[in-house]
């Protein structure tokens, strides 16, 4: 978990799951949850959020994922416990994914309120 600072690295084993609460940086910008499937991280899956009072604003980033990545072939995707908020899902194999960023450019950021339960899931 990423702020104004890099957070200590953690494995997260097949079938087990990471939990965290939402977090705010000081310098007023975005939180990102890089995921790799290696300690080197120069293959890197993003969940990036930013608050602005009970709104969570968040997206997926492909940019820094290598288009053969574990992830792209298996595919991934954010659900949202509040029915009337946008998810995004990247199928297994879309290495182009439209719903997450595949340029600096691209608008792909989502919001949703920030009491929802956020799931992302990879495979």
């Amino acid at each position: 978990v990423v702020t104004e600072d890099p957070g200590e690295m953690q494995t997260v084993a097949p079938g087990e799951s990471f939990s965290d609460t939402w977090l705010t940086n000081s310098n007023g910008g975005g939180i990102s949850i890089k995921m790799s499937t290696t300690e080197v991280c120069d293959d890197v899956l993003q969940f990036e959020y930013t608050q602005s009072g009970d709104i969570l604003f968040w997206d997926l980033s492909s940019i820094n994922l290598v288009k053969t990545s574990t992830f792209v072939t298996a595919g991934f995707g954010v659900t949202i416990s509040d029915e009337s908020c946008t998810t995004a899902t990247c199928a297994a194999g879309d290495a182009d994914c439209v719903e997450s960023y595949q340029q600096p450019d691209d608008v792909n950021t989502l919001a949703c309120s920030l009491d929802a339960a956020y799931t992302l899931t990879l495979g």
